[in-house]
């Protein structure tokens, strides 16, 4: 499960895939991820992708299982937003297929999450939620997402107050805070990330320049040798 691999490892990579595509999610795994996150039912405003339900996707979602139990990596799903979201049957499924986590905002998650047990649930907390990381932590989520940044600021440096504001979550919360890269964050700030208590990072569009799959690589490689380096 995602929360014990994080638990375990000293800071853990995990790559939202920028697009639904399973040489990216391969590419992703031969550098080092730790887990695959991807995407089901959402408009993604940073990658500018629509994705759609999981029937239309299944074909996609089948492969990255077999992806996943090749290169022994655990793969995760956003199964919604306000618009629409995962049914149970589709977490059924998805379940059936392997995956490990469900990366959601809290907002419109429903509480049926929770009883998932096979699940576990990475619960992102965003500038707008109306709830702390210590309530969350009382809910009984598995992972804190610390997704603060407005829109209007992704893709711009990462700052004091941004890791402040992540120290704060870490202090609030004996759950595994996970990072994802809505600042641009760079390999050479993993240091920082963990010296405030950070167990991960979750690298996705904002920090993959170009749709190519070697750079693409090469980036996730450069943020795993930052994280060996700790």
């Amino acid at each position: 499960m995602l929360a014990k691999r994080m638990s375990e490892n000293k800071f853990s990579l995990v790559i939202s895939l920028p697009k639904n595509d399973l040489e990216f999610a391969e590419a992703a795994m031969k550098a080092g991820a730790d887990a695959i996150k991807v995407h089901i039912n959402v408009f993604h405003y940073a990658s500018n992708q629509k994705y759609g339900s999981f029937d239309e996707q299944v074909e996609f979602l089948t492969e990255l299982s077999k992806l996943s139990k090749k290169y022994n990596k655990l793969i995760g799903i956003v199964p919604g937003d306000d618009t629409g979201y995962a049914s149970e049957e589709d977490f059924e499924k998805l379940q059936k297929l392997g995956f490990d986590f469900v990366s959601t905002y809290v907002d419109f998650a429903p509480v049926s999450l929770l009883t998932h047990k096979y699940f576990d649930v990475c619960a992102a907390l965003s500038y707008t939620t109306d709830t702390t990381a210590e309530a969350l932590d009382k809910v009984g989520v598995n992972i804190i997402e610390a997704s603060l940044v407005k829109q209007s600021e992704y893709r711009n440096p990462l700052s004091i107050l941004d890791l402040s504001k992540y120290a704060s979550v870490v202090s609030k919360t004996n759950k595994p805070v996970l990072v994802p890269t809505q600042k641009k964050i760079k390999p050479s700030e993993i240091q920082s990330l963990y010296n405030v208590g950070c167990k991960g990072i979750m690298c996705g569009a904002v920090v993959f320049d170009e749709d190519d799959v070697n750079s693409f690589a090469s980036t996730i490689a450069s943020f795993k040798e930052a994280i060996e380096l700790l």
